[in-house]
């Protein structure tokens, strides 16, 4: 058996609570798991071997479960040991119960380290002036930064855990999400600049796969300086039409029809 185990005698007060335990039997593994000698242990009632605040933790469960007569598992530190354990706790006949304790210390810590690490990139990638966000194989929302946030005008919770096209319904169809699609689908990293489906405005995307199937993505916000090109691209146009003319009528009316052009066309900008 890999398992730690006890049977324990159920102890209660006139009213009938259940105020302790007393440890009737306990195998060899619970004595590594523990490091508790059984011979001192069995006997001895529950709130004698451990610590008051393990006791006001773990005796409120062990009385739900004698007496509701069903069983439970639930996990849950001990300070004398400390150490984390799934334990199981069964009803057995004669107000006794029969627990089974398997120590989780190694997975709960490996837990607490990965979401310490989590944290910490949450927090580095929440600082970097460069809008970011993550997205699982299921285009489930992983991350967003703060500044992706803000621009998109949306809260964390109303992101994160959502799916991509619930969040983003205006995206569906559009060049960014076709080059999503593209990049999960092959595999390989893609650079584009396009209009943005969720704020109308130029944006510049860095899509990366991850290992998992998902998707990062980093993206800058370039209007500005795509209008500053739209410009100087209208003006280096207008400066050729007119170069050969040479009368002033010719000169206002060729000004005229492109200014005309660059007003509708800067509509998009």
């Amino acid at each position: 058996m890999v398992e730690g185990f006890s049977i324990c005698g159920v102890i209660r007060d006139a009213a009938g609570r259940v105020v302790d335990l007393n440890y009737l039997e306990l195998n060899h593994r619970l004595e590594q798991q523990t490091g508790l000698d059984r011979r001192t242990m069995i006997g001895r009632r529950f709130s004698e071997v451990f610590p008051r605040s393990d006791v006001e933790r773990w005796l409120s469960i062990y009385a739900a479960v004698s007496d509701s007569g069903e069983a439970t598992t639930f996990e849950e530190y001990a300070e004398l040991l400390d150490r984390y354990f799934e334990v199981s706790v069964y009803p057995r006949s004669g107000d006794q119960l029969a627990i089974f304790y398997r120590d989780i210390t190694g997975r709960r810590r490996t837990e607490a380290a990965l979401l310490e690490s989590t944290q910490r990139l949450r927090t580095v990638l929440d600082g970097i002036d460069n809008f970011f966000y993550a997205l699982d194989a299921d285009w489930h929302l992983l991350f967003a930064s703060r500044a992706a946030l803000t621009q998109w005008g949306k809260r964390r919770d109303e992101v994160v855990g959502q799916n991509y096209l619930k969040v983003f319904p205006q995206a569906s169809g559009s060049v960014t999400y076709e080059a999503h699609q593209r990049v999960m689908q092959t595999g390989k990293a893609e650079r584009l600049e396009t209009t943005s489906p969720l704020t109308g405005r130029w944006t510049e995307l860095d899509l990366a796969p991850t290992l998992q199937g998902g998707l990062s993505v980093a993206f800058r916000d370039i209007h500005t300086r795509k209008q500053a090109e739209h410009r100087q691209l209208f003006l280096l146009e207008l400066s050729d039409a007119l170069r050969l003319l040479t009368g002033s009528g010719e000169i206002e009316r060729m000004a005229t029809r492109l200014l005309g052009q660059e007003l509708r066309a800067s509509r998009v900008f």
